[in-house]
């Protein structure tokens, strides 16, 4: 059994991946990793929407792969509905093996999610909508 659960571990760290389950049988192993925090970036600040408009966006602040929660088996950061801070990460963005958390950069509703967990994004794209 130990063998068994070194070469699960080995799998995860050679792979780069955050979880991996197995399951056999009625037996099921699963480990997990947290993320490393200095791979984060400091989130840049967020671009608002013309004042004319009363809702404000969060874009792209770069280029990369956009993700909706910190691990494929948790959560989304946000949902249509949740109140946010300008604190609250709404995602993240991984360029180049970095990871850097997107905050809301201001406070209100989410209204509308423009983009899905796993789509390439482009700078100033829109995100999200806050209202």
């Amino acid at each position: 059994m130990d063998d068994e659960l070194s070469k699960i571990i080995n799998l995860l760290i050679d792979n780069q991946l955050t979880s991996i389950s197995v399951k056999h049988g009625n037996d099921e192993i699963r480990v997990s990793k947290t993320a490393q925090p200095a791979a984060l970036i400091p989130a840049s600040p967020v671009q608002k929407a013309d004042s004319a408009d009363t809702t404000n966006t969060i874009k792209a602040p770069g280029v990369g792969t956009f993700y909706t929660s910190p691990n494929p088996e948790a959560e989304p950061f946000v949902t249509v509905g949740d109140l946010v801070t300008p604190e609250t990460t709404v995602g993240i963005v991984e360029a180049m093996k970095m990871m850097t958390e997107i905050k809301a950069g201001l406070s209100g509703t989410i209204q509308e999610v423009f983009v899905a967990n796993g789509d390439n994004i482009e700078y100033g794209q829109k995100l999200f909508r806050i209202g």
